[in-house]
């Protein structure tokens, strides 16, 4: 067993305040608390020539509170203030082993031992780099970091999911209920299209006609917090789960309490939370049995009122405001007038009842990512302590999976965006050869990084992948469909098909998604015409062109004598294609090449 201090030193390095940016400067208030990562900061420093500099794979703690347990794996370079501490793993040394060995509780215990200071601990440096850590090859460390790296992935990709359906969910609110461009009865906006507004002297705007404006007290369900005793406030979770303020920004649990609580305290899945103290926190909460503290409020609809989601979008900006209006040398409360001033507007039945399906749908899908990520966050946390103290091990078994064979390749949503992507361009589905053909294209001809660790080799209709067969035959995102002519093609399934648009819209797809959409032009090119046989030609010349690094005509026609075929009387590919159409195809390649 190693120290800690074997592995990483104290980052020293610095940077001018004009390089600081928003995205990339870090501080103990948006380092976010459970080993939540970070958001970007709300503000830069006034004053102060240099700042703390880190690096890409640095690893960033929280030094005040060690207790809040906050920490990132950093992604990018920049500043940051000097309450963070910043530890470089040494080389030959694994980072995200030596990161995740930092996440565990364990480590912040540790920190909480040696730190400084009753009422805002700090850890004590030297001390902290006497945290003990497991001494294993270079190449298990990195086996252990992949395995939880994966689970963290996942956690991310439903992140991202969520961002994506809250910026939905904030899209139709703006458009409906701010600037009023819901669909009038023709289906064209109602305020741009000249419907009736009328004054509303409450909130001092015009509103549609019909339309009312009721107190948030009135519309919604409210419960403020129950004056749980912090004298019998546990982390050994006797008791029940106690949400504070803290925990609102994160969906987390910090304590539990064994005093006895009404029921009326109960949180439900989809509650809407409000911080009213200090920062404001407005969230969802997604967890079961759990029971809101003192200067918490509990937002819920009624059966026949707006949405939760409709309600938070209404109040936040009020909410924000008086945040920002708090001097910044007290701490900002909300009081129960400030709640009590509250409005809402309810849109007219019909509309209204259209609004409340949408944002319920999205809200229950936001709900169901946050739930997926909490059992993935607890498997985490579990493997994590028993990976590193050796409990359980990282099995090296023959790597006969996709995942496990290209952990960065998600083939069979790859697979599934080629047959999606070629449906909506030509309104074509396609079987196992057409797939296997156009795999290798977007491997050899678009040079699709993410698809050069795959291995396709001569067949007698193409250039064939095991790899991405086992892609095929037991891919997720789609099924099997004879059509009447008897030919096998593939199609995406429809409750899978959100799934897979998702997926092609996230940023790092966008690459991939980009080159399938190139090749499937390229396939309308007038020489190929779409035909799976001009593919098939596209595909073999392609080959023998790179296989024998030449292209000329002799050279290529002889390398397609020496590719057997199976089908009908040919004997190989030279038999099937014609010298004109193999010497059209190479200038066909070479300009591509060229471009």
């Amino acid at each position: 067993m190693n120290k800690l201090n074997d592995a990483v030193t104290y980052v020293k390095e610095r940077m001018p305040r004009e390089e600081l940016k928003l995205e990339t400067y870090i501080t103990t208030d948006n380092l976010k608390q459970n080993k939540g990562g970070k958001e970007n900061a709300i503000s830069l420093p006034p004053s102060g020539n240099t700042f703390p500099a880190y690096s890409k794979n640095d690893i960033l703690i929280g030094n005040i509170r060690p207790y809040l347990r906050k920490i990132w794996f950093a992604d990018s370079s920049g500043g940051h203030s000097a309450d963070v501490l910043n530890l470089r793993v040494n080389k030959g040394i694994c980072p995200r082993f030596i990161y995740y060995n930092c996440f565990q509780n364990e480590f912040f215990d540790h920190m909480m031992k040696g730190s400084k200071g009753s009422k805002m601990p700090r850890g004590d440096k030297n001390q902290i780099l006497t945290f003990p850590i497991p001494d294993y090859s270079y190449n298990y460390q990195q086996q252990i970091a992949k395995v939880l790296s994966d689970l963290d992935n996942k956690i991310e990709v439903n992140i991202k999911i969520n961002m994506e359906l809250e910026a939905m969910a904030k899209l139709i609110y703006d458009y409906w209920f701010v600037q009023f461009d819901f669909p009038n009865k023709n289906g064209k906006p109602y305020k741009s299209s000249g419907g009736k507004m009328v004054y509303n002297k409450e909130l001092k705007l015009v509103i549609p006609e019909g339309w009312v404006v009721k107190p948030l007290t009135e519309e919604m369900d409210l419960q403020y917090g129950f004056p749980f005793s912090t004298k019998l406030f546990n982390e050994e979770e006797n008791g029940v789960p106690v949400i504070r303020i803290r925990d609102i920004q994160n969906g987390s649990i910090s304590y539990h309490s064994t005093e006895d609580v009404d029921e009326k305290y109960r949180l439900n899945k989809g509650d809407v939370l409000v911080g009213m103290d200090g920062n404001f926190h407005i969230n969802y909460w997604n967890l079961e049995n759990c029971y809101l503290n003192q200067r918490c409020l509990r937002i819920r609809s009624k059966s026949n009122s707006i949405s939760e989601i409709q309600a938070r979008y209404m109040i936040e900006p009020f909410i924000k405001a008086r945040e920002k209006n708090v001097s910044r040398t007290t701490v900002g409360h909300l009081s129960a007038k400030d709640i009590n001033d509250l409005k809402i507007i309810v849109a007219h039945p019909e509309l209204q009842s259209k609004a409340n399906k949408l944002f319920n749908s999205i809200l229950k899908k936001i709900i169901s990512s946050r739930e997926e990520n909490q059992r993935l966050g607890e498997l985490r946390d579990w493997l994590l302590p028993m990976l590193m103290n050796g409990q359980i091990k990282v099995v090296q078994t023959e790597k006969d999976t996709l995942k496990e064979l290209f952990p960065d390749v998600n083939l069979y949503a790859e697979v599934a965006a080629l047959q999606f992507l070629d449906k909506k361009a030509n309104s074509l589905s396609h079987g196992k050869t057409y797939i296997q053909k156009a795999m290798s294209h977007l491997k050899d001809i678009k040079r699709e990084k993410r698809l050069k660790h795959i291995e396709f080799e001569e067949y007698h209709w193409g250039m064939f992948s095991k790899t991405v067969a086992k892609s095929i035959d037991s891919n997720p995102f789609l099924y099997q469909e004879t059509t009447p002519n008897g030919k096998k093609v593939y199609k995406v399934k429809a409750n899978k098909m959100k799934e897979l648009i998702t997926w092609m819209a996230l940023q790092e797809n966008q690459g991939f998604v980009k080159s399938v959409e190139e090749l499937i032009a390229l396939y309308q090119d007038p020489l190929i015409g779409n035909d799976i046989d001009r593919i098939e030609l596209l595909n073999t010349v392609h080959r023998c062109m790179t296989k024998l690094n030449s292209d000329k005509l002799v050279d290529i026609r002889k390398g397609m004598q020496e590719w057997p075929m199976k089908e009908n009387s040919y004997k190989n590919k030279a038999e099937k294609f014609t010298e004109n159409e193999t010497l059209l195809m190479i200038g066909f390649i070479k300009e591509l090449l060229v471009k």
